[in-house]
């Protein structure tokens, strides 16, 4: 598709991004310790010859047939079901991105970690041409923080899901949903391009019983024409295959250990600590509920409910209540890694930033760490903002900036005077050091009333500089609007675009030619913070 213009700007020089996406971005040194494999081509080989060591055709079978068993009742399946007979080849990896189920996939970036597991997959099996790589889409469909998916942002219009049925979103029914559909509708209006986009909503979100499976028909059909698989995490024979790391969860304590001393480590090197542990990194699944395990006076419980469960009894319970047994964001990766034949993992900053909390804990339950792969972030300009941003002269990178600093770089340019007055103030200072100079002799005592002369006229200087500042906004003020109105829509909310805006608009006008061009532009192994202009 040329109908973009790409610029790119490396991930360590925008200043949105966290310090520790910034530093795993630019290979750190002091983040080196915290994981496995550096996110280059070459680090596959051995990748792949770890995981085929630790992985087993017994877990592969599972996989498989709980693969196919998901893809049931799911429209346009065919391909994928090609996949899955793919998969089952021992030679056979995947390429592995995760997220909760979103509104409507929420914020773009939830499509970006997608397509770039995509890319990353095709690049992988072009370099490896002995193997295959399945790219597959993790559906945390676990997730109880309802606030956090409800919701997604279309013209800069919220759009939000009110229900309260409480418990794992994936379980939500969709019951309610029609309302929120008839909602996005309102927004979109009625021109034919959105025909397309809305009639696949209604099917997956109005069609499917719950929201796990409205997103897992939903992104199906956005990727159909992908060798993209789909795997939703809430499955009991995926769960089985983790019951030992679950009862040593509940036993022993030792994520709870591992993750705090790395968390420790990387506190003292000067990096925040993303997700932390619990003694207990397990929720119980009840009808409308999502509830912790406690140990408490010996016993094991599971809170707000009268559920205890006795010590000697615990593996027990959790054998026969293994699809109950509901994982946390600590355990999650484990799961995910020990149910998958992965190699690489496509994350944000935040995700990956969990990750290197991890290695140790992976060691100990000697699991194959995948490369940890930072996805690409993307700014989406469309073809009016474009040509607005080309009547002013500074670059793309200076609207990252904020934008008091974006309008004073502009009314510099536009009145070459120097505003500030800082050259008078030097000016001044220089005066009044030169008369203290000359007449330190006969008045010493005065080098403090020449100091707070200086500062005085200097504090009167700022505040005329400020007036004059005001005073050439006010002049410039259709220019200086625009500049604001043009930061808010590159910066929804005070966001980067990709957190907060939803794909569907820019989708409905080029469908699956927009999927194949950021597959085609992204190099998941360089990644950039790319601007795609609308030519």
């Amino acid at each position: 598709m040329s109908m973009f213009h790409s610029h790119n700007i490396p991930l360590p020089n925008v200043s949105q991004l966290a310090h520790t996406d910034k530093a795993y971005a630019a290979c750190a040194p002091d983040l080196r310790e915290f994981y496995t494999y550096t996110p280059e081509l070459a680090a596959f080989h051995e990748v792949i010859d770890t995981k085929k060591t630790a992985y087993n055709d017994k877990t592969r079978a599972i996989l498989c047939q709980t693969l196919r068993r998901q893809y049931q009742n799911i429209a346009n399946n065919t391909h994928a079901l090609q996949c899955i007979d793919t998969l089952t080849d021992s030679q056979t990896f995947t390429v592995c991105t995760a997220h909760q189920p979103l509104l409507f996939t929420g914020a773009f970036y939830f499509i970006y970690k997608i397509a770039a597991a995509i890319k990353l997959a095709k690049e992988l099996t072009q370099a490896y041409p002995e193997h295959n790589f399945i790219p597959i889409y993790w559906i945390g469909s676990e997730d109880h923080d309802f606030e956090e998916l409800n919701h997604c942002y279309i013209f800069n219009k919220k759009i939000t899901w009110d229900d309260a049925q409480g418990g794992a979103v994936g379980n939500y029914k969709t019951d309610t949903l029609p309302q929120v559909v008839e909602h996005l509708k309102a927004i979109l209006g009625t021109s034919p391009e959105y025909e397309p986009i809305i009639a696949n909503i209604s099917r997956a979100y109005l069609g499917q019983s719950n929201f796990a499976r409205a997103t897992f028909e939903f992104v199906n059909d956005i990727f159909q024409h992908t060798n993209l698989l789909i795997l939703d995490q809430n499955d009991e024979h995926l769960k089985q295959i983790c019951l030992p790391i679950f009862v040593d969860d509940l036993l022993q304590n030792n994520s709870f250990r591992l993750v705090n001393e790395t968390a420790q480590r990387l506190t003292q090197k000067g990096y925040k600590i993303q997700a932390a542990p619990r003694p207990i990194n397990l929720f119980y699944l009840l009808p409308q509920q999502r509830q912790r395990f406690i140990f408490e006076n010996g016993q094991y419980k599971i809170l707000n409910t009268d559920i205890v469960i006795e010590k000697n009894e615990i593996e027990t319970f959790v054998q026969q209540h293994i699809a109950q047994i509901s994982p946390n964001v600590i355990l999650r990766p484990l799961m995910q890694e020990t149910v998958l034949p992965n190699v690489a993992y496509l994350g944000g900053g935040g995700e990956i930033a969990y990750w290197l909390e991890r290695k140790t804990q992976f060691n100990y339950y000697q699991i194959p760490q995948p490369v940890l792969v930072r996805r690409p972030s993307v700014l989406f300009i469309d073809k009016n903002t474009s040509e607005k941003l080309q009547k002013h002269s500074f670059g793309l990178e200076s609207w990252f900036e904020n934008v008091d600093i974006i309008i004073k770089q502009f009314l510099s340019q536009t009145h070459s005077q120097d505003m500030s007055l800082t050259a008078e103030k030097e000016q001044i200072k220089t005066i009044y050091t030169q008369i203290l100079a000359q007449h330190s002799r006969i008045a010493p005592a005065l080098s403090n009333t020449v100091q707070g002369q200086i500062a005085t006229v200097s504090n009167l200087l700022t505040t005329l500089a400020e007036k004059m500042q005001r005073e050439l906004k006010r002049s410039e003020a259709e220019n200086v609007q625009q500049i604001s109105r043009l930061k808010d829509k590159l910066f929804p909310n005070q966001n980067l675009q990709e957190r907060n805006d939803n794909f569907i608009p820019l989708y409905a006008k080029f469908g699956y030619q927009l999927i194949d061009f950021l597959i085609d532009n992204f190099q998941p192994l360089n990644p950039q913070f790319h601007i795609f202009s609308e030519l």
